[in-house]
């Protein structure tokens, strides 16, 4: 699940806060916060952009409260490029991988980075990501809480998340092919005829080119590099503990 580098780090790095380029978007993120969740603030401290206070959770069907969560939002310093980082701040949840979140910094796993395509992008709003990944998620804790279910079903942490990703859009659960493909994902250019990664022998154009084109324009590059290092680090080391 994704992880970003937090403002904080970039602004020690001498980097002009993004609210000072576009003074314009923090007053249209005061505005929205404003007007559709009156129980959250928006704050700037250290030259960080947060979005604080309380997240109520509705019952769908008659508008009442049913539960609440005490959040904090970080803009990231490129916002709204990257996806700002949420955290839970009431101590409710605990801060282990099963629950998705990270216990490192108490960052919440709310989807998979590879893809983010479907839950976040460059023009999504505060309201948008509020409305969507950020309310999908804490209600998704609250039925857990309730039942010991997740709402809308989970991925698996780590790389068993990123496996079945790739594993749902290729329609495989063959290893091999999809490490191949996240390698095909990785390169700056590809070209039709080199081997398909599918491993039947046809070129790339004869075979599923039109799916990786349509996959290199939903994954920033440098995205699956990563993953791809995680899945390769991560089965490196277990062959390592099965031959220790």
């Amino acid at each position: 699940r994704h992880n970003l580098e937090s403002s904080k780090a970039v602004v020690r790095r001498g980097i002009k806060p993004w609210y000072e380029d576009s003074p314009a978007l923090v007053e249209e993120v005061r505005r929205l916060i404003r007007s559709h969740f009156p129980t959250l603030l928006v704050q700037i401290e250290g030259q960080v952009v947060y979005v604080r206070g309380v997240l109520p959770i509705l019952d769908l069907t008659t508008g009442a409260e049913i539960d609440r969560y005490l959040i904090e939002i970080e803009l990231p310093a490129d916002y709204p490029k990257s996806v700002p980082l949420v955290r839970e701040k009431g101590g409710r949840i605990p801060k282990v991988i099963e629950r998705h979140i990270l216990p490192s910094d108490g960052t919440c796993c709310l989807f998979v980075r590879d893809e983010q395509w479907r839950h976040y992008r460059e023009r999504t709003t505060i309201l948008e990501f509020i409305n969507g990944p950020v309310y999908q998620y804490f209600l998704g804790q609250s039925h857990f809480e309730l039942t010991g279910k997740w709402l809308f079903g989970e991925r698996g942490h780590g790389i068993l998340g990123i496996l079945e990703y790739y594993s749902e859009e290729l329609g495989t659960k063959d290893l091999k092919f999809i490490l191949a493909f996240l390698n095909y994902l990785t390169k700056k250019k590809v070209k039709g005829h080199w081997a398909c990664f599918c491993g039947n022998g046809k070129r790339l154009r004869d075979c599923h080119f039109k799916k990786l084109a349509q996959m290199r324009q939903r994954t920033p590059r440098l995205v699956a590099l990563e993953s791809l290092i995680q899945i390769q680090t991560t089965l490196t080391e277990r062959e390592r503990m099965r031959n220790a």
